[in-house]
């Protein structure tokens, strides 16, 4: 069976991640969340996209001690949130994820995980609401719903004229790509 999923494992304390082609055996949606801030920052738009690079498997990612349980199954969880690490580059973490499952809350998990990629600010309140209503139309037990935030700086978005553009994929692309600790700055 050919891999359809990237799945990444996290170490103890997030020390490291494993990415491997990986088989999945339920259905994996596959969704980008594009933000678009405004000038100031303090607003933007956002537009929901389904996955749309070719070849571009969904990613889910989990922390490798569920793997190692030996009493419980891992269960699948309902939504995988990805995102961009918090603007102020504190902790080394240049992408942020997190697996909301269906006995837990979806909305303290999702405002938290907004706060964390964006570092709060007028248009966190905005993007928490266009995610809930994401996950409510679009998240269910039997499929995992992959959420991935992508903000596109207001500079690409002014160098073009509305349509799609290289450096706008390529935002989003990156959202998605394995980069998980800052490389050391030189000596």
């Amino acid at each position: 069976e050919a891999c359809n999923v990237d799945l990444m494992l996290r170490g103890p304390q997030d020390s490291w991640l494993l990415a491997v082609p990986a088989v999945c055996c339920i259905p994996v949606i596959d969704t980008f969340v594009k933000i678009l801030p405004d000038v100031s920052g303090l607003h933007g738009r956002m537009q929901i996209t389904e996955q749309f690079v070719e070849g571009l498997r969904p990613r889910l990612e989990f922390p490798v001690l569920d793997y190692l349980a030996v009493k419980d199954t891992l269960e699948p969880p309902l939504v995988i949130l990805f995102g961009p690490s918090d603007p102020s580059g504190r902790g080394g973490i240049l992408h942020n994820a997190e697996t909301i499952y269906g006995d837990e809350d979806p909305q303290a998990i999702t405002a938290e995980f907004v706060r964390r990629c964006l570092g709060g600010g007028g248009s966190a309140v905005e993007i928490t609401a266009e995610v809930l209503e994401l996950l409510r139309r679009h998240a269910r037990v039997g499929q995992i719903l992959s959420v991935a935030l992508a903000v596109i700086p207001v500079e690409v978005r002014l160098r073009h004229d509305g349509s799609s553009s290289g450096e706008e994929e390529e935002a989003l692309i990156s959202s998605m790509r394995t980069l998980w600790r800052k490389p050391p700055p030189d000596l």
